[in-house]
Order: structure tokens, then sequence, then C-alpha cells
């Protein structure tokens, strides 16, 4: 299972670790990141505010 190091609600900067990527999930193929952003309920969509 993958370690969070961020709290929800935290705030985070530019460069910092949020999480550790493991490999837990009944589909998952190899080790991997689940990331997903939200704010006041909705979901919003990474690109528009992080360069992978």
């Amino acid at each position: 299972m993958p370690d969070c190091l961020k709290k929800v609600g935290s705030f985070v900067n530019a460069g910092d670790i949020i999480s550790i990527v493991g490999n837990s999930g009944e589909m998952t193929d190899g080790p991997h990141l689940h990331f997903e952003m939200w704010y006041n309920g909705n979901s919003l969509n990474p690109e528009e505010f992080v360069t992978f």
C-alpha cells in the first residue's frame, strides 16, 4: 500500500513529496500512484495545475 505523506487538506508546495508509489489494488499490474485533486467537493483535472 502506498504511504501518504500529507493529510487531507494539507497545503503543499512545488517539490513536496506527497506519497510513495506502491502496488496495491485488485487491478494493478505494477507500482503506481493514484493521484486525484479535489476542491469544494468537485474533482479537478491535475494537468491544469501540475506539469507531468
